[in-house]
Formats: structure tokens, C-alpha cells, sequence
């Protein structure tokens, strides 16, 4: 690359607003958690948000505030989770993997019902001949 390359528009990117009610939840989010902290209700964050100007629904505010924390946490805390996704992503069989049971569904509903006490119909039509 012997030219100059111009990332002025790329570092104008970072004072524009947000499109979305994520990225604004996003750019709030150092205030969200701080407040969360000091044990401040998520309904009276919800209502303040709304107050500022970013409409968002309480169980959305919710569902991001989760989706937030768990970004943060980073990963999942359980590291055969951890391994399995990343030998899937790499299109490798997991190893440690218990090997599938193949069960008939009804199974349980058999067993449950074999010895079943009460009164049993005889298979099949009835005989005509034991009729009233």
C-alpha cells in the first residue's frame, strides 16, 4: 500500500449516535451496572431510560441487561461446554461425548402402564357371539 489511506470516516463512526435500542442500552450500560450495584430497582432504570428518551420495554431492557452481563462474564463458566463448541466450530466429533440413546419415545408411557391396575379391554373386535 503505497497510498495514504484515510480513516477519518472510520473514527467519525464513534461519535454518531446509536441506530439501535441495543447500542443505546450498550452506551449506557457503565451507568445501567453502576446503578444495578447499588441495588436501584431495574424497573426505576427501565423508567428513567424511558424518561431520557430511549423507549424500550422492560422485558427488552431485561433481556439485554441479561445478554450485558453474561458478555462480560465472558464464556460459559463450564469448560466441557466450552470445549464441545469449539471442537463444533471446528467441525471435529466431540470425543467425551456420551454416545446417543435411541429410545422409543412411548417407552416411559409402556412402563408406566404395563401393570397397571384397573379393568383391561381384550385386544381386537368383540365376539359377536358373546353378545346380548
Amino acid at each position: 500500500m503505497d497510498e495514504k489511506v484515510d480513516l477519518s470516516r472510520i473514527r467519525k463512526l464513534r461519535d454518531d449516535s446509536p441506530t439501535t435500542v441495543m447500542g443505546w442500552v450498550r452506551l449506557a450500560w457503565p451507568e445501567i451496572k453502576a446503578a444495578l450495584e447499588r441495588h436501584v430497582a431495574l424497573k426505576t432504570i427501565h423508567k428513567r431510560l424511558n424518561e431520557a428518551g430511549i423507549q424500550i420495554s422492560y422485558p427488552r431492557l431485561s433481556l439485554y441487561v441479561g445478554r450485558l452481563r453474561r458478555e462480560e462474564q465472558g464464556k460459559t463458566a463450564d469448560p466441557s461446554v466450552e470445549k464441545a463448541a469449539a471442537e463444533i466450530a471446528e467441525h471435529r466429533p466431540v470425543k467425551d461425548a456420551a454416545p446417543a440413546q435411541h429410545r422409543d419415545p412411548l417407552d416411559n408411557f409402556r412402563e408406566r402402564t404395563a401393570n397397571r391396575p384397573g379393568f383391561d379391554f381384550p385386544p381386537g373386535p368383540p365376539d359377536e357371539d358373546e353378545l346380548i
